[in-house]
C-alpha cells in the first residue's frame, strides 16, 4: 500500500447518519483519504466533475445501477464500490450495481447495531486499500501464455479421443471470480448450454445474504440450472451451483458413486468465505477425474494454491486474460505460477468451457 498516495474517497448515501459514519470509517482506514461526500447520485457524479476521485463508495439504497453505468461511462478510471444493507431489495440492486461495472461491495450496518457494523464496514475498506493498493503501486509484467487450446496428447491424457471425442473428459467444472465478479459470469453463465455435460460449482467472493440475489440474477438471465447451493444437494449435469456468501462450499462422495456439496462455517482462507482453495482442496482429494478449473477476475490470490492441488491430479485451468479482467490479481496469480494452462479473453471463456467438456452447442 503507498502511504504517499492514498486511495481518494468519495461517499454517496442519502442518509446524513450513514455518510458521517461511513467518511469517519474512511478516514480512518489507513490508505485511504476522504475527498468527499454526496447525498444522491446525481450530486455525485457533478462532484466527480470537480474533485479528483479514485473511489466511490455507493449507497445501494441511495443510487443502483443506473449511476454505476454512468459513472463507468463518463470516469472509466474511478472504481465503484457497493454499500449495501441485506434487505432482498437492497441486495438485488446490489448485483444489478456490480453486474453494470461496480468492483465490489461491503455490508452496510443495521441502524440497531452502528458500532459493531462499522467496525466491520472499517476492516472491509482496510481490506480494499490494502488489495487496490497494491493493485495500483508497480508490479512485475506477469508471464505471458499462448496456448490457444489444449493438445491432443493432453486430450488424450484426460480419456478423450481428441478435441471432438464424446466421452467426458472433465468430471466438473469449478469457476473461481472476486472483485468484478458478477459483471464476469453474466458473460459467463448465461452463455453454458442446458445440457452441458458436467455439473458446474462457483465460488464467488461475497458477504451473507447477496449470493441468493446473484443466483436468482444469473438463472433469469440462463438457460442452463443456476442455484445458490444448499448443504448435502447432489451435483448434476447442466446445474451451476454458487457457494452462498459467507461458508465454504466443498464437494464430498455421496451415495453410490456420485458426489454432494458440503457447507461449513470454518474460518476464513486468504481472508475468504467462500474460498477457492478450500472448494479445489476439497476436489481434489476426491474426486477421481481431472477437472477444469477457470479462474476469473478478482483480488488477491485466492484459487493459486487451490489450482496447484487440482493440477496435480492431471486437470485443466484456463486463466482470464488481463485486459478483460475488472482487476488482474487472482488470474495472474494462477499464470504467474505456471499454473494456466490457456488464458482466454472474458468473452470466450463459456465458448471453451463448452468445447472442452465436449459440446459444440
Amino acid at each position: 500500500m503507498d502511504e504517499s498516495h492514498p486511495i481518494k474517497v468519495l461517499v454517496v448515501d442519502g442518509s446524513a447518519l450513514y455518510r458521517k459514519a461511513i467518511s469517519e470509517a474512511v478516514a480512518a482506514t489507513p490508505g485511504m483519504t476522504l475527498s468527499g461526500t454526496a447525498p444522491t447520485g446525481d450530486i455525485a457524479l457533478r462532484s466527480l466533475g470537480i474533485e479528483d476521485v479514485d473511489m466511490v463508495l455507493l449507497d445501494a439504497g441511495t443510487a443502483g445501477s443506473e449511476t454505476v453505468k454512468r459513472i463507468r461511462a463518463e470516469f472509466p478510471d474511478v472504481s465503484i464500490v457497493m454499500i449495501s444493507g441485506n434487505s432482498e431489495e437492497e441486495a438485488r440492486t446490489t448485483i444489478r450495481a456490480l453486474a453494470s461495472g461496480a468492483v465490489d461491495l461491503v455490508p452496510k450496518p443495521e441502524r440497531g447495531s452502528m458500532t459493531a457494523g462499522m467496525d466491520k464496514v472499517q476492516k472491509g475498506l482496510a481490506e480494499l486499500a490494502e488489495l487496490m493498493g497494491m493493485h495500483r503501486g508497480p508490479a512485475e509484467a506477469a508471464a505471458a501464455f499462448t496456448v490457444p487450446s489444449p493438445t491432443r496428447k493432453f486430450l488424450r491424457r484426460m480419456g478423450g479421443n481428441d478435441a471432438e471425442g464424446k466421452e467426458r473428459r472433465f468430471e466438473l467444472v469449478l469457476i473461481g471470480v472476486s472483485a468484478g465478479g458478477p459483471r464476469a459470469l453474466e458473460r459467463v453463465i448465461p452463455r453454458l448450454s442446458p445440457d452441458l455435460p458436467v455439473p458446474v460449482l462457483v465460488v464467488q467472493h461475497m458477504p451473507p445474504h447477496f449470493t441468493h440475489s446473484l443466483a436468482e440474477y444469473l438463472r433469469e438471465r440462463s438457460g442452463i440450472r443456476v442455484r445458490e447451493a444448499e448443504d448435502g444437494q447432489g451435483l448434476a449435469e447442466g446445474t451451476v451451483l454458487i457457494a452462498p456468501g459467507g461458508r465454504h462450499m466443498v464437494v464430498e462422495p455421496g451415495a453410490e458413486d456420485t458426489f454432494c456439496v458440503r457447507l461449513d462455517d470454518g474460518p476464513p482462507v486468504n481472508s475468504c468465505r467462500p474460498s477457492i482453495d478450500v472448494l479445489c482442496g476439497s476436489v481434489a482429494r476426491c474426486m477421481r477425474r481431472p477437472v477444469l478449473a477457470v479462474v476469473l477476475t478478482g483480488m488477491g490470490d485466492d484459487g493459486a494454491r487451490g489450482v496447484e492441488m487440482l493440477k496435480r491430479r492431471g486437470s485443466y485451468c484456463i486463466a482470464q486474460t488481463e485486459q478483460t479482467c475488472t482487476v488482474y490479481g487472482m488470474p495472474r496469480a494462477v499464470a504467474e505460477r505456471g499454473l494456466a494452462d490457456e488464458t482466454a479473453d472474458l468473452d470466450k471463456v463459456a465458448d471453451r468451457i463448452t468445447e472442452l467438456t465436449g459440446r459444440n452447442g
